[in-house]
């Protein structure tokens, strides 16, 4: 097949699931299109996730040794990237043509996350979202009374943070009615009311407030890229 002349593979790992996908060029336009996703909880090493690659490549998209591949795009962790017994390195030996490049929605993700951890406001607006969703999730009663289930934040995928600004955006007066209501119901025991007093106040904060807004704005154009 001629879109095979020239390929692009990706993976991504996501709580035991890889994500295998190619990306190609044919009469210069790109094309790119989900391959497999695979269970690889059992065994993360890099020799291991290399033979699932392959074994995907092979047996879902007809890719083998003989196809020219001419890159790969991972993250940066180490056993995807790394100089020595990584990911990258096992795949080189079958397509020594197949350069790395760290994927570069990872990259701007480690980006975003530090520049905005660099500011102390905003650095504690996030520690906030962040408390409010384990206030939420960790207990079926609070969920219940919510009656919605917030996403989780993930601290190794700093972009996930997006749903969770939309999701408590939204819904921001639910949520302050139902901490309200928890503050005042004595079902619940003393630090549970104390703590949905604090998240309430803190999500009353007019400099919270303006960040919750400004980051479901920036958020928007960040999803794109």
């Amino acid at each position: 097949d001629m879109r095979r002349r020239c390929g692009y593979g990706t993976a991504g790992d996501y709580e035991g699931q890889l994500c295998v996908s190619i990306r190609l060029a044919y009469e210069g336009d790109v094309y790119e299109h989900f391959v497999d996703l695979c269970d690889v909880s059992s065994d993360r090493k890099a020799e291991t996730l290399s033979k699932v690659i392959l074994n995907s490549l092979k047996n879902k998209a007809g890719i083998d040794e003989n196809t020219s591949i001419v890159g790969q795009s991972y993250d940066g962790a180490n056993n995807m990237a790394g100089r020595i017994n990584s990911v990258s390195r096992f795949l080189n030996d079958v397509w020594p043509c197949a350069h790395f490049s760290h994927c570069y929605a990872h990259k701007w993700a480690l980006m975003a996350r530090q520049a905005c951890g660099n500011i102390n406001k905003v650095d504690l607006f996030f520690g906030v979202v962040d408390s409010l969703i384990r206030f939420f999730r960790a207990s079926p009663k609070r969920s219940s009374i919510l009656n919605m289930r917030l996403p989780a934040t993930s601290a190794t995928r700093w972009m996930a943070r997006s749903r969770c600004i939309t999701v408590v955006d939204t819904h921001y007066f639910t949520i302050l009615e139902v901490l309200d209501g928890i503050i005042d119901d004595r079902s619940f025991d003393v630090a549970t009311r104390a703590e949905a007093n604090g998240l309430i106040n803190l999500l009353r904060n007019v400099i919270n407030f303006f960040l919750l807004k400004l980051f479901r704005l920036l958020f928007g154009y960040a999803d794109i890229l």
